[in-house]
């Protein structure tokens, strides 16, 4: 009777926190947030605006990051004085103008309403602003969770999407140049 272990005593293991399972804020590479911001139509944008408000209601935090992300245009003002300001508070050494930013980024979305083809070309410059905000998100990462990948990385979906809207920009600009007779 004396070789059973007691059934009442504390673990004898050493507990640990885990790891963070996704890095502080949403950030992707240069690369991915042009190709996926041109293929989608500006969608990637309003994606990408979602997810870090995503980040502020994980926190605790009364808000609706659907709605915040939807209305990207007008919501990024808060979203990316809120990231400088996390920068500032974590060390994290930036020169980022987050209202000058945001207002570039409310213009450049409002020029797609231009004619064409200017208002095609003068848009596809409104990811320009999230890059800018995105190199502080990706600085974030590299501070808060350092053990994790400081961007997503291209998933199945990103590579379909692209592909996809590559495609349809393939088409329009062959529809462009070769309308019918």
């Amino acid at each position: 009777m004396a070789d059973l272990p007691n059934a009442y005593a504390p673990p004898a293991a050493e507990l640990i926190d885990p790891a963070p399972a996704r890095s502080a804020f949403f950030a992707v590479s240069p690369l991915k947030l042009v190709v996926m911001s041109t293929a989608t139509f500006g969608i990637y944008e309003i994606w990408w605006s979602y997810q870090n408000w995503r980040v502020y209601k994980s926190r605790g935090e009364k808000l609706n990051a659907a709605l915040r992300g939807f209305f990207a245009n007008f919501t990024n003002f808060a979203l990316f004085g809120r990231l400088r300001d996390e920068a500032a508070r974590v060390g994290v050494a930036v020169s980022f103008a987050p209202t000058a930013w945001a207002l570039a980024y409310f213009l450049l979305v409002l020029m797609w309403r231009l004619p064409d083809p200017a208002g095609t070309v003068i848009g596809f410059f409104s990811c320009v602003p999230l890059l800018a905000a995105n190199s502080v998100t990706l600085r974030l990462n590299g501070r808060l969770t350092p053990e994790l990948p400081i961007s997503a990385p291209w998933a199945p979906l990103d590579v379909a999407g692209a592909l996809l809207g590559l495609g349809l920009w393939s088409f329009a600009i062959w529809a462009a140049f070769f309308p019918e007779p």
